[in-house]
């Protein structure tokens, strides 16, 4: 274990990068270039309402257990309220009100069983739907597919406008926080392999109940300080200076 480590970005990565380094005892050092610490899960205040919003994404599912041993090693997995069972409501101006709720079975029919009753598709584009998902599972994970993007897929996949809207769309956007067009295929395999094809608590959904500022960086702040770290704010870093395998200052 290096004695000192510096560390550029306050993001979720960096941010666990930071604690698990300082818990195994290593000197910390955190740069991160805006005035405050969670990139893709932080918080700001409006300046115009003065609201204190949350950037990143609003939803967590259970498969996201590295993100979850981050909380609970940082003290504030208490802070994030999980389903019993995957359940998500929907709204539409003209086909009002439905939900989508896994079925009692065991992964994948659980999911299968759900879009069976999905009234807001068509039952051709309910079997389309089905037929992309089988194809997703049995698609061997490769390197490549990085280089695709799920809207792509889903194109040559001949998945309709409201499959998209309503399911594709939905379900990229809370789980990797992009639309289909900005979301790798690679990942978006995974996230379905690990939330959806394996066990069936892996697919319940989770939310915040204080702000990303509670949940994720000042939890993980104050974990790193009592550790001894520091963490340097408003810091940007612009180039590393290396001699040999050291970043020297």
């Amino acid at each position: 274990m290096p004695k000192r480590v510096a560390i550029v970005g306050g993001g979720l990565a960096g941010l666990s990068a930071a604690v698990r380094l300082a818990e195994a005892g290593a000197a910390c050092t955190l740069f991160e270039k805006r005035p405050y610490l969670g990139g893709r899960v932080s918080s700001f205040r409006d300046p115009e309402t003065g609201q204190v919003l949350d950037n990143g994404p609003h939803l967590l599912v259970g498969a996201y257990r590295a993100t979850r041993q981050f909380l609970k090693r940082i003290g504030s997995a208490d802070k994030i309220y999980f389903q019993r069972t995957l359940r998500v409501s929907y709204f539409d101006g003209q086909r009002g009100w439905m939900e989508l709720k896994a079925a009692p079975l065991p992964a994948p029919l659980h999911l299968l069983g759900a879009l069976a009753k999905f009234r807001f598709l068509t039952l051709k584009e309910r079997t389309a739907v089905l037929k992309a998902l089988v194809k997703l599972r049995r698609l061997p994970e490769s390197p490549s597919l990085d280089a695709v993007s799920l809207a792509q897929w889903l194109s040559e996949a001949g998945q309709s406008h409201a499959a998209h809207r309503f399911f594709w769309d939905v379900l990229a956007l809370a789980t990797l926080n992009a639309p289909p067009e900005k979301v790798s295929l690679l990942n978006f395999q995974r996230v379905l392999a690990r939330a959806f094809f394996s066990e069936k608590e892996n697919a319940r959904l989770g939310w915040a109940t204080r702000t990303f500022d509670q949940v994720f960086a000042q939890p993980a702040e104050d974990f790193l300080l009592r550790k001894g770290a520091h963490v340097r704010k408003n810091f940007p870093v612009s180039s590393l200076r290396l001699e040999g395998n050291r970043v020297k200052t």
